[in-house]
């Protein structure tokens, strides 16, 4: 219950802003793509599927701007894939948000307001990731919406489980660090 309990309840505080059909979201300011695994240069299923959703709202002029975050290693060189990507589908540089600081759901979005200020947005990401992710970004003073990507990882036990505990730890992480006490400077990316 300890776990389930934080996990129900952020579920509830974002089921309205989560929605199953890209064409129904709400048009806003930036879409956040939230970095996942590459290899040999490409995006795998997950963040392949999440550029092709951000890239979806961009040509319907649903979104300006695409925010790209996550980690740019090495080993996983996920920034420079999805940025790659979008160019190579046409998407402008001035049009890109590139954050390389994005290890983790919770950095991509406190990267997003207090160092790229990003006052609205789409998030796009599996719907077994997207409460917490909505939830993580509206914490910090995000007015997030997101499109509910299909999965396309097997919904194990394991899996779920470990998205109940990660949701959990942004429940927690929320609560202690009450992050959207930050006010935005003027010349926030807001309202389109």
């Amino acid at each position: 219950m300890a776990l389930t309990g934080p996990t129900a309840w952020i579920h509830s505080r974002v089921r309205a802003c989560s929605y199953g059909d890209v064409a129904l979201l709400p048009a806003r300011s930036v879409a956040i793509v939230p970095g996942a695994a590459v290899s040999g240069g490409e995006p795998l299923a997950s963040l392949a599927d999440r550029l092709r959703a951000a890239l979806r709202l961009y040509r319907a002029g649903r979104v300006d701007t695409i925010f790209i975050s996550g980690q740019n290693t090495a080993a996983q060189p996920e920034v420079t894939v999805m940025r790659n990507w979008l160019l190579r589908e046409g998407v402008p540089e001035r049009q890109l948000l590139v954050d390389e600081q994005g290890t983790r759901t919770w950095n991509t979005m406190w990267n997003a307001r207090s160092t790229f200020h990003i006052a609205e947005a789409i998030v796009c990401t599996q719907a077994l990731y997207l409460p917490r992710a909505l939830y993580i970004a509206r914490s910090m003073g995000i007015d997030a919406v997101g499109a509910a990507l299909d999965t396309p990882i097997a919904l194990t036990a394991h899996t779920v489980g470990r998205e109940v505990a990660k949701t959990t730890l942004a429940f927690l992480e929320a609560a202690m660090l009450q992050p959207a006490a930050t006010p935005l400077p003027s010349g926030a990316i807001a309202s389109r």
